[in-house]
């Protein structure tokens, strides 16, 4: 399944980074690993390794640093014979005991189910998951402290010890977490899922079709994305808040719904960067389904009372529909070709990050009623407005 390509993302991503200075001092390499030494006690710093579902025949990469010798290093993260997918950090690192992950120790591990953090681990610092396309963290009860943004908040699931450190930071900070055991990512074909008595939710997506042009440049083409009601025979009902095209090279183009999908979770249309990385242009939902809609092209509750996701490739100006009473999380983030977006006065409640986009982008134009719940949101978050014209 496997192109040119992925591999050469491989060896842009899991070069080991330059070591930032708050992690000062020797770096050591031992496998995969870059680490600090303080008191016999190591820190890493930097982590070199695989993902799932990579054939291990093209998983060798010849790389340099100062200081060590060349080496060939084979990426080691495959699927278990469950069909998960995970890596495991080990406790002790050329003898020496890991106590603590680095800053952006661990940053920009792409596509691992499952990575399990070792036993006597004290400290996971700023950043140290940022950019990861991790699905699970388990963190032990032994961790007494996480720095800032140390994971991102619409990426990972930390499967954590009830009234742990670990379990009162991830309640503070919104960050999903889970105290089952059995949580597990397991693969099939182009889908990450998890399963719940039985029952299957999305996690992630990876599919790449394209080819290079003349300039070594990959051009990928736009996907009409399809999702299953079954994977590995379990059904599919919910759909998580990780963004899908976090994993894929390809533009989304559309995405289907089906009839067994009754729970979105957060918004999982965002590109890796924003959601015009997607291209997506229009939303069409299964009418078996009881939970969702589609309005020309637009994700609304069965009900038609909360405006879910608009697609984030299209442009121009929209009139959200008279009725209409929530805007949800993240329904327009970085939607940066859309020019303005009129809310009628029957908009009561607006959703986190509802119209964010990245500070180089034009900000949107909100048409919005005089005296209406929109107007003060708008004032309030610093939004341009106008009043609409009846």
């Amino acid at each position: 399944m496997k192109k040119l390509f992925s591999l050469i993302l491989m060896l842009a991503v899991y070069a080991f980074p330059t070591v930032p200075a708050s992690n000062a001092g020797e770096v050591f390499y031992y496998g995969d690993y870059a680490y600090t030494l303080m008191d016999g006690l190591a820190t890493i710093v930097g982590y070199k390794g695989g993902q799932c579902g990579t054939e291990l025949d093209m998983c060798r990469d010849e790389f340099y640093r100062p200081g060590m010798e060349d080496v060939s290093a084979q990426l080691r993260v495959t699927l278990d014979d469950d069909g998960a997918c995970r890596i495991v950090i080990p406790v002790m690192l050329d003898g020496y005991p890991v106590i603590a992950i680095g800053n952006h120790g661990l940053a920009s591990i792409m596509r691992v189910g499952n990575i399990t953090l070792p036993e006597g681990l004290t400290g996971i610092d700023d950043s140290a998951f940022v950019g990861c396309g991790l699905m699970v963290i388990s963190v032990p009860a032994s961790v007494t402290f996480i720095g800032k943004d140390a994971f991102e908040k619409r990426g990972p699931t930390l499967r954590v010890t009830e009234s742990s450190y670990a379990a009162e930071y991830a309640e503070h900070n919104g960050i999903p977490y889970t105290y089952d055991l059995n949580y597990t990512v397991y693969e099939s074909g182009e889908w990450m899922y998890t399963l719940d008595s039985g029952v299957a939710t999305i996690r992630g997506y990876e599919r790449y079709d394209g080819e290079f042009d003349n300039y070594g440049n990959f051009i990928s083409v736009p996907v009409d994305l399809v999702f299953p009601d079954k994977l590995d025979g379990y059904p599919v009902t919910p759909m998580t808040s990780l963004p899908l095209c976090y994993f894929t090279v390809n533009s989304l183009n559309s995405v289907t719904i089906p009839a067994s999908v009754k729970e979105i979770r957060g918004h999982p249309f965002l590109g890796y960067w924003d959601a015009s990385n997607c291209y997506i242009t229009r939303f069409t939902v299964d009418s078996g389904n009881p939970e969702y809609t589609d309005i020309d092209g637009v994700l609304f509750d069965k009900r038609l009372h909360t405006l879910v996701a608009w697609p984030g490739g299209r442009g121009g100006n929209y009139v959200i529909p008279d009725g209409v009473t929530v805007i949800g999380d993240n329904a327009f983030r970085d939607s940066n070709s859309l020019t303005s977006v009129t809310i009628p006065a029957s908009v009561n409640n607006i959703g986190k990050g509802a119209f964010s986009r990245a500070w180089y982008h034009t900000p949107i134009t909100l048409f919005v009623t005089e005296g209406s719940y929109a107007e003060q949101y708008a004032e309030e978050n610093g939004i341009p407005y106008e009043y609409s014209v009846e």
